[in-house]
């Protein structure tokens, strides 16, 4: 009896074990989880606890800093505004985020959050198309729990360089108002990032036509945002910055 009852007791330990190291269902990108994108963020706990790391034959690794291998995948179909938000919330980590287009072992990263930066992402040409999200921990393959909803977000109709909206230049200032909210930001092969400090992205655009005169004014006023300038001569991905204008200081050009 007590060699039964030492057997089961052993057979029960490893077979606990067992159970306690399985890796997530998700854990490689082919068994990606696929994730709702909704009207607005509804968080869905997730976790990574012993998973491991994806060769880069299949998918290459973030470029954000602190990648140590430890990912889980999900899949989510891009909405058809092309707009998608994805929020993170810490519970037995902080998650680290990289996005790609492709397939696995095809991949493309569109990008990556560290940090806690939630993200919003604007793309009209991927939409209806799937994007694999990589969930992982800043500076360890350790893992835990975590909190992501994805979401579709009102992006401004003129958060691209391509739908830059017309500004009148009058006689006198008459302010009118926009916002940047859920702006995103547009590649460096389309304008350059402006040369006065403090440029971390989420831009909006507008074109106007310089008078006869070719004398023109830029002023601004707070909303919830102390709003920077950057004004260019040329056209989408053929840009000369001519001034930018920071910390509410009105500019004539």
């Amino acid at each position: 009896m007590k060699k039964i009852s030492l057997f089961t007791l052993l057979y029960t330990l490893l077979t606990c074990g067992l159970v306690f190291s399985q890796s997530p269902v998700n854990d490689n990108c082919s068994n990606a989880v696929p994730i709702s994108v909704g009207a607005s963020c509804v968080l869905s706990n997730h976790t990574s606890l012993n998973a491991t790391s994806e060769p880069t034959s299949v998918a290459p690794n973030p470029t954000c800093v602190g990648y140590s291998g430890g990912d889980v995948w999900f899949t989510a179909v891009m909405p058809a505004s092309g707009a998608l938000r994805v929020e993170t919330t810490a519970g037995g980590i902080n998650p680290q985020v990289a996005v790609y287009s492709g397939t696995c072992g095809a991949f493309t990263q569109l990008f990556c959050m560290q940090l806690d930066n939630d993200r919003t992402y604007n793309n009209p040409a991927l939409a209806g198309q799937t994007v694999y999200i990589r969930i992982y921990t800043y500076g360890t393959s350790a893992g835990g729990t975590f909190n992501i909803c994805l979401w579709e977000p009102p992006v401004p109709v003129n958060d691209n360089c391509a739908d830059a909206l017309p500004l009148t230049v009058g006689a006198a200032c008459s302010m009118s108002n926009f916002t940047n909210a859920y702006a995103t930001s547009q590649p460096t092969s389309v304008a350059t990032n402006p040369t006065c400090v403090g440029y971390s992205g989420g831009d909006i655009w507008f074109t106007a036509i310089m008078p006869a005169s070719g004398v023109l004014r830029v002023e601004t006023s707070n909303g919830t945002i102390n709003p920077q300038v950057a004004v260019y001569s040329g056209t989408c991905g053929a840009f000369t910055q001519l001034f930018c204008m920071q910390l509410d200081n009105d500019r004539t050009f």
